[in-house]
């Protein structure tokens, strides 16, 4: 049996932390390969290694003045060894690495061939550049003993300049190895699969270019940004982005021309001006937060926010305390009488700034926006800046575009002098006064649309302008399906597009936290919660369920109901309408939804393995529609099985105490064994092997025997919180806003997965962990 390259990535860095810029790209591999165990090695822990592993090579590790070296020297050492995955932390992950790595034993790729017109280069005759940047290879790999001879030519002392370290460690000597041993060029790959942008592309930001950055990735597995830290300083959060960008500058009519009042910095970063940016919070408060967290990240120093809050939940003033800082300025608003243009104009009366900067709540700003509009106005001598394009996302059908050039008064930094007011009669959402500030004074129009994401919770487009193109003609550039999801991971390096973002910074397994529960506090007011129930067949289950509904004691009015049933073969659809009188007085909104997804009738057992991949990628469709057809401005989703006989009436309050994001009860069937088999925690290496076997794979899904490998939740009875692997949805609690930014329940195998359990394993890519409350008891029928 050939062996396979195992699955492990191993990682360098100078110590234990990871440089905020570079953060994303270590998300990326876990996000793609949720299986894929990480190793980092700092300097300290790379020594230790080669100290018990390599002590022949310590005294040249120790010898090395160049970190550079060290790292060089300690990945090719941890390849031979371990064997895996290598990838400079300025590596970014694209795809799932699976079809990359099978059936191969080592795996290497040059660099793009325009480096080889650098004058190093060509003063050596290499005919093409071999990069260590990213490498993959089974242990013992007879390729790293000759890397290892040919280093040994070239001792510590000699290595003096950056060349030398490219001769001693780097590119040219493993370039030198592959030409003086031509067998090893059957283990190239092509350049573009690994390297699909050049120095000089990475370095002049034309990376930031989501039109570029998609059409150079679209056949990589990986993509190298060419950091260079080791020999240039970093440029940080500016890195990959360009220093210089196309700006357009409209002149005023001269006889309406505002004379400019703009104050010139002259490089002191005590004389920057304070920007003050206005934002105004209504009902869309969870959006509004990453926003806030947007702000707080921008790198201009002289900042702050104004935040007028009407959204009367308390929830803004919640995040605005646990951010504790100086430069938001909390505005709360009583009045639900006021228009939004009202709220605006408030937002202005308290500002401080000698600038204003509009602050879209349902905008995501690049943490450059700022900075780079101001570095506009002083470079031009404008009076106000805008963005000429933007970037719209689309998170409930999976869209992105650009805009086309627009004038759109919600990118406006101006003086505050020339910041317009909204008229009293306005809605506010508009700003009409824009013409007449194009027309009276100078402007700056800034074409970098990744400074600004807008998320549009609306419908992309309807089926009528599908087919008429209008989608086209209306956005030149779209991304939808895969370019969509490859885009997305890419954008959320820089902003906080994903629920959880930054969770994970150093990109390794996460820790699981302290499994204990914090009590949610009074005081607070109940959230809205939409209880959805898929259904069919179930007439016999109707009663209980509604008793159980009804006893339930949350506030009614803030509790809604939605069912989608459909093919019943008895009078299911009857029942529930009936139901929907009886319970009217109890939910502030009960919804009927029909579909023909549901899973075939058949006289088997449905659980049985030869069923289950139709079976449950019919159901996961079935739950995609009901989310998409019911949800509406709710903050939670509890689905909730119809054939579920027992819960506590305090259900709700139980699940939202524990302050999760995903959260499931501990579903037991009326013998007191576990139901929920799709809830689990894996179970540690030490205690089970290894758990996933091909054996157990039949029809593209990982089926083994009950209980191998996993713990299910009743395991955890001892405890009253625990983190899992996957979830069913017996019972099973969402926060609503994962729903709408794209989290479903996936309808085809995902590393062996499907529905609910993918939906976990979905989640976790994206920094969302999934729990069980093993003490909140239910009981199945």
């Amino acid at each position: 049996m050939a062996v396979k390259i195992p699955a492990v990535l191993h990682q360098i860095g100078r110590d234990q932390s990871i440089p905020q810029h570079l953060e994303g790209f270590c998300r990326s591999w876990k996000q793609w390969n949720p299986d894929l165990e990480i190793m980092y090695w700092s300097d300290q822990t790379l020594r230790e290694f080669i100290a018990q592993q390599a002590p022949r090579y310590l005294s040249w590790f120790d010898g090395y003045v160049q970190g550079v070296c060290r790292a060089d020297l300690g990945r090719y050492l941890l390849l031979q060894h371990y064997g895996g995955i290598y990838a400079d932390l300025d590596c970014q992950c694209l795809r799932a690495l699976a079809p990359l790595l099978d059936g191969r034993e080592l795996l290497i790729a040059p660099e793009p061939a325009i480096h080889q017109q650098q004058r190093n280069v060509l003063e050596r005759g290499l005919s093409r550049i071999i990069c260590p940047s990213f490498m993959a290879s089974i242990p013992v790999h007879p390729f790293w003993e000759d890397v290892l001879a040919v280093l040994k030519n070239y001792p510590p002392s000699s290595v003096q300049t950056s060349d030398d370290v490219l001769d001693a460690t780097g590119p040219f000597l493993l370039s030198r190895v592959m030409e003086e041993r031509p067998t090893y060029k059957r283990y190239l790959v092509p350049e573009t699969w690994i390297y699909p942008f050049s120095k000089s592309e990475s370095w002049q930001g034309l990376v930031f270019d989501p039109i570029f950055w998609s059409e150079r990735t679209s056949g990589a597995f990986v993509a190298h940004y060419w950091d260079g830290s080791w020999f240039q300083l970093s440029r940080g959060l500016h890195a990959f982005v360009p220093s210089q960008a196309p700006v357009h500058v409209q002149e005023p009519h001269w006889r309406a021309a505002i004379p400019g009042v703009v104050k010139r910095n002259t490089g002191d970063p005590s004389e920057l001006p304070l920007i003050s940016c206005l934002m105004v919070v209504t009902s869309k408060w969870p959006v509004a937060i990453f926003a806030l967290n947007c702000f707080l990240a921008q790198s201009y120093p002289h900042k702050e926010l104004i935040l007028v809050d009407a959204s009367a939940e308390g929830r803004m003033a919640m995040a605005v305390e646990a951010a504790s800082s100086a430069e938001i300025r909390y505005v709360s608003i009583d009045d639900e009488s006021l228009t939004l243009s009202r709220l605006h104009n408030m937002a202005l009366d308290h500002a401080l700034g000698d600038y204003i900067c509009h602050w879209n709540s349902d905008d995501l700003h690049d943490p450059l926006r700022l900075e780079m509009q101001w570095k506009v106005l002083q470079s031009t001598e404008a009076q106000a800046s805008l963005l000429a394009r933007w970037m719209i996302w689309w998170p409930g059908q999976k869209v992105f575009a650009m805009s086309s050039y627009r004038d759109v008064g919600q990118s406006v930094l101006c003086e505050r002098s020339l910041f317009p007011r909204y008229a009293q009669d306005m809605s506010g959402e508009k700003c009409d006064d824009l013409d007449r500030l194009s027309d009276a004074v100078r402007i700056a129009k800034l074409d970098l649309p990744r400074l600004c994401i807008h998320r549009d919770t609306g419908k992309f487009c309807s089926t009528s302008d599908a087919r008429e193109g209008e989608a086209e003609r209306k956005y030149p550039c779209l991304w939808t399906q895969q370019e969509y999801e490859h885009l997305a991971y890419e954008l959320a390096r820089r902003v906080p597009l994903f629920p959880g973002h930054g969770q994970d910074k150093s990109g390794s397994l996460p820790c699981r936290a302290p499994e204990s529960c914090e009590p949610l506090g009074g005081g607070e007011v109940d959230p809205n919660v939409l209880i959805l129930t898929p259904v069919r067949d179930a007439q016999r289950h109707l009663d209980r369920y509604a008793s159980l509904l009804e006893r339930l004691n949350f506030d009614s009015g803030r509790l809604s109901l939605a069912w989608l049933e459909g093919d019943s073969s008895d009078q299911t659809f009857t029942g529930l309408e009936e139901l929907r009188v009886r319970l009217a007085g109890h939910f502030h909104r009960i919804s009927l939804h029909r579909s023909h997804h549901y899973p075939p009738r058949t006289q088997a057992e449905r659980w049985q393995q030869s069923l289950q991949r139709d079976r449950r990628e019919r159901l996961a469709r079935v739950r995609n529609q009901l989310l998409m057809e019911a949800l509406q401005d709710e903050d939670w989703v509890l689905w909730l099985d119809v054939d579920v006989c027992d819960y506590p009436a305090d259900l709700l309050d139980q699940l939202l105490a524990a302050r999760r994001d995903i959260v499931t009860a501990n579903c037991l069937n009326l013998s007191g064994e576990p139901f929920d088999l799709n809830s689990y925690r894996l179970k540690r290496e030490s205690e089970q092997g290894e758990a996933f076997q091909q054996e157990f794979m039949l029809g593209g899904l990982y089926q083994p025997p009950v209980g191998f490998g996993r713990h299910y939740v009743n395991h955890f009875r001892a405890q009253s919180l625990v983190e899992l692997d996957a979830v069913g949805a017996t019972v099973l609690l969402v926060r609503a806003d994962l729903h709408r930014q794209g989290l479903n329940f996936p309808s085809y195998p995902t590393n062996g997965l499907i529905e609910t359990e993918a939906f976990s394993l979905v989640a976790r890519a994206q920094g969302v962990r999934s729990w069980a409350l093993p003490q909140l008891i239910v009981r199945h029928g």
